[in-house]
């Protein structure tokens, strides 16, 4: 059922694209063959993104659907909001009484359709240049030694905090290579990865170049890990699964990549760096392992001292209330992208606690991360690929 609805939706989406181009386009040309051509146009656009999902015959040739479907992907998103945009002022413009509200004029359709292929060219320009420039984001935290603020923080720790590389077929190893320089500026104490490496799939994730790029970041006491949602191998369309979560499964060449490239595991786990106590977390969903469980916040803290800052690495920024009643004083996450494309950046504010940025709950520090890579559209519109460096005062 699951992957019916994301078919129709699908189909739907392009559907809509298509009435819209053939509506403004009358409105310009009664030349039916331009009609026809885009028409075909739209319909093998849409081809690509379906065989990068469903393509079974030859890597090579499914990742080049993959990669072009990604880029089309983000061309039809900006097609179809420039029309939804339209749409509204068609609206308004009918309730008002206007001539626009009707089939416009050859001069209104052409700048309405020249306004929107407009903006699609240049939402998906800047969009791409933006995605591609990373961004180094600086936070201070400070706790005091007794924890009742009557004595002053005596020491600081530099943590760089990384996430959602997303590697696959629209990876920019340039950017890749970039990230570790820039990291490596900062002379980090220790540097966290919140999750997702991989966009649900190894398939198009240039390994070879990869390990030898990210085997050159360096930590004082080196780089931990753990994973996010969609460091498992499952099959998308339009990015969403079209299977359950509980059948996704991890393949052991993720683990051989991460591995091979000097990172350390910290899922479920705890360990104390300079008075300081880390724990990272199992993603909340998509465990990999078949067991799909993954410690509770009492299991995970219940343990630790109170006499010790705890910070915790979570891929996704929930369960942040318990993780606050069981003694957490700082969360590091990821997984929202900042919103990754406008007007998402607005949307998913009203998703989250905290959705980016640095935020106080409830006495504890949350800092959430847009991450460095991108999901689908390799696009960035209204954030930035980001570096979080913390200066950590305890």
């Amino acid at each position: 059922m699951r992957k019916v609805i994301l078919i129709i939706s699908f189909i739907l989406f392009h559907i809509f694209i298509l009435s819209q181009l053939y509506y403004w386009l009358r409105g310009i040309t009664r030349w039916k063959y331009l009609l026809v051509f885009l028409a075909a146009a739209e319909t093998a656009a849409a081809f690509f993104p379906l065989a990068g999902a469903f393509w079974l015959w030859g890597r090579e040739l499914k990742e080049t659907f993959l990669r072009t479907g990604n880029r089309i992907l983000g061309i039809d998103i900006y097609l179809a909001l420039g029309f939804i945009i339209l749409l509204i002022v068609r609206l308004m413009a009918a309730m008002l009484r206007h001539p626009f509200g009707k089939i416009p004029c050859r001069p209104a359709a052409w700048i309405a359709f020249l306004a929107c292929i407009s903006f699609t060219a240049i939402m998906n320009g800047y969009g791409h240049r933006n995605a591609i420039t990373n961004r180094v984001t600086s936070y201070t935290v400070q706790f005091t030694q007794d924890g009742n603020g009557t004595q002053p923080s005596a020491r600081e720790m530099k943590i760089v905090l990384l996430s959602d590389m997303h590697l696959g077929v629209n990876t920019d190893l340039n950017q890749m290579e970039d990230m570790v320089r820039q990291v490596n500026e900062q002379a980090a104490d220790v540097i966290f990865i919140a999750g997702d490496f991989f966009s649900s799939t190894f398939e198009g994730v240039k390994a070879e170049e990869l390990e030898e790029i990210f085997s050159q970041m360096k930590a004082e006491n080196g780089v931990y890990y753990v994973w996010g949602n969609h460091d498992v191998e499952e099959p998308l369309l339009f990015g969403f699964p079209l299977q359950k979560a509980s059948l996704a499964r991890r393949p052991a060449k993720m683990d051989d990549f991460v591995r091979a490239c000097g990172f350390r595991d910290i899922n479920d786990k705890t360990l104390v760096i300079d008075n300081v106590q880390f724990a990272g977390r199992k993603d909340m969903d998509k465990t990999g392992d078949g067991k799909n469980k993954r410690k509770s916040a009492a299991q995970l803290l219940g343990g630790l001292r109170t006499d010790m800052p705890t910070v915790v690495i979570e891929h996704e920024p929930y369960d942040l209330d318990e993780l606050q009643k069981n003694g957490a004083d700082l969360v590091l996450s990821g997984h929202t992208h900042g919103g990754q494309l406008w007007p998402g950046n607005i949307l998913v504010r009203f998703m989250y606690k905290n959705a980016a940025g640095q935020k106080n709950i409830g006495g504890m520090e949350t800092i959430t991360t847009a991450g460095i890579g991108t999901y689908g559209p390799p696009l960035r519109l209204g954030c930035a690929a980001e570096i979080l460096v913390i200066s950590l005062y305890y």
